[in-house]
């Protein structure tokens, strides 16, 4: 597993959101990232879970990314790096099918992006 790549994205992810203020989606990102980096097993398997089953992390983030994001490069980083983070899951068997639907959405987003350009 590359969990460089995880806990860089999640620092990523997670410095968007503190831009705007979003101290409680921060904090959710936090714990991820702890879990992530830690070598005790159950943190390991709790990481996994919450990556695997929870709708927050793939469908709360995304919406806080589309609707609460109001400045458009933190926007923009925030959809790529919520894009690599995604891809970087599957990437490693530890997608599911919230990550493929994250990941269908958010190539879209950048498809549409790139029409525009």
């Amino acid at each position: 597993m590359t969990d460089h790549s995880l806990l860089l994205l999640l620092e990523k992810l997670r410095g968007c959101l503190a831009k705007e203020g979003h101290t409680s989606a921060c904090v959710y990102l936090a714990k991820l990232h702890s879990l992530c980096e830690s070598s005790r097993v159950v943190d390991r398997s709790e990481f996994e879970r919450i990556v695997r089953n929870d709708k927050y992390l793939w469908f709360g983030m995304g919406t806080i990314g589309d609707i609460y994001l109001h400045e458009p490069s933190n926007r923009r980083e925030f959809e790529d790096a919520y894009f690599e983070f995604a891809k970087v899951c599957t990437d490693t068997n530890l997608g599911s099918p919230f990550s493929t639907d994250a990941l269908r959405i958010l190539d879209k987003l950048k498809s549409r992006r790139q029409d525009f350009a």
